[in-house]
């Protein structure tokens, strides 16, 4: 009798136990769906006016201003790229510890994509007094297969942070690209700089969010400690690894590896690689290009940013109007927000997509300009028949380079 009642009792805790496990995996995972939903309607409402202000700033450029006009718009422009980073980083974070981080794969040329960062963090390295040195070889000058976005952002986080943190001295980027088996390529990076380096504790904190590695460089330099994690997250993904090391007061040494499958160079006619080309390409014909937006600050950014090219540029404030303006116009090329008043941007989509096929009429290329940038609202997209997606706030040569490469595809040469 007493057997029987010890096993009735283990078995009455054995349930309440599962029980109690369960309860507390369901709140998590309803903690975790709130987060998500609470930062991905964070990330709309904070991209929607930074890309006004963006795209406002960036036209003001072009204006004719004073010396002191320019200096205090410079100031306002760097500002506000910071604050995109930060923006960012978060959304980045967010999508990492959701499992949510993915990788899109696209062929692009590696020499490309060192010399827009030696471009441009060359500037940088020189406004301080640095220099900046690139070491590459024949084994870079190669077409690769992946993210060159993600790509981008582990080689502008390392070389952020070098120019951030060196007062004085030198900086090295070397690359390396070695062949593996299967056609795979692995890129092997160092960057060197002569800054402040590391200390003891700052090795303990370099992958952990929202950790900077010193307190008192936290507060000199700013910050949000988000880079490094995205990073090491980034090189995993992409089947390699980041190290850094280095002595305090002698200089951070990283080094990264990142595998990628070799590519062949894309057709002529179906590929915009560079800014210079997309121009050329806007500047071939009188294209016509729809944009459909609720705001029309977000209109005038896109006006604007599009006002130097031989293009005409019709506005819709809603999916109505757009599918009203696309019957009537027979647009090129349409940029559409997704969250709209009246109709919405996928609704919009889809009666374009289906009118279209009804009446054996060309696809035209539909690409989401929006602040919702999470992967599943991303993916929504794609499933409703949008071709790609760009989030705000977007700069103009990124817009640019976009609208070239769907218009490439309908001309014979780009």
């Amino acid at each position: 009798m007493q057997q029987a009642q010890a096993l009735e009792l283990a078995v009455t805790e054995r349930t309440r136990e599962a029980e109690e496990a369960a309860q507390a995996r369901a709140q998590a995972e309803a903690a975790n769906d709130a987060k998500s939903s609470f930062l991905a309607s964070m990330s709309h409402e904070i991209r929607t006016p930074l890309h006004g202000v963006l795209g406002m700033m960036s036209a003001l450029d072009s204006t004719a201003l004073t010396n002191e006009q320019r200096d205090l718009l410079e100031v306002m422009k760097e500002a506000g790229y910071v604050l995109r980073t930060v923006v960012n980083d978060i959304l980045d974070l967010s999508k990492i510890e959701a499992g949510q981080l993915e990788l899109s794969n696209a062929a692009f040329y590696l020499p490309n994509v060192l010399k827009s960062l030696n471009q441009h963090f060359g500037l940088s390295a020189s406004a301080k007094g640095l220099t900046l040195l690139f070491d590459t070889d024949a084994s870079c000058e190669r077409w690769l297969f992946g993210d060159e976005f993600r790509l981008r952002q582990v080689f502008g986080n390392l070389l952020s942070n070098a120019v951030k943190f060196t007062a004085h001295g030198t900086i090295l980027l070397k690359a390396r690209a070695r062949q593996e088996a299967g056609g795979v390529y692995c890129l092997d990076v160092l960057v060197e700089d002569t800054g402040l380096g590391l200390s003891t504790f700052a090795r303990d904190g370099l992958f952990k969010p929202f950790a900077q590695a010193d307190p008192k460089i936290a507060h000199r330099f700013g910050g949000s400690g988000l880079g490094l994690t995205i990073t090491r997250r980034i090189c995993h993904l992409m089947g390699g690894a980041i190290t850094l090391d280095g002595e305090e007061g002698k200089g951070t040494v990283a080094e990264f590896q990142v595998r990628l499958k070799s590519a062949e160079p894309p057709e002529a006619r179906t590929h915009c690689a560079d800014l210079a080309s997309a121009e050329a390409l806007l500047e071939a014909r009188n294209w016509t290009i729809l944009v459909v937006d609720d705001s029309a600050v977000n209109r005038k950014v896109v006006t604007q940013y599009l006002k130097r090219y031989k293009l005409t540029v019709l506005e819709a404030e809603d999916g109505v109007n757009a599918v009203d303006l696309w019957r009537r116009t027979k647009p090129d090329f349409i940029l559409m927000d997704i969250n709209m008043p009246v109709m919405g941007g996928i609704a919009a989509a889809l009666r374009i997509r289906e009118e279209a096929i009804e009446r054996a009429e060309p696809r035209v290329p539909i690409v989401a300009l929006t602040a919702n940038a999470m992967s599943h609202q991303v993916n929504d997209y794609l499933d409703a028949g949008l071709d790609a997606h760009i989030a705000k706030p977007v700069g103009r040569a990124e817009l640019v380079r976009v609208i070239g490469s769907f218009l490439s595809q309908r001309v014979s040469r780009c």
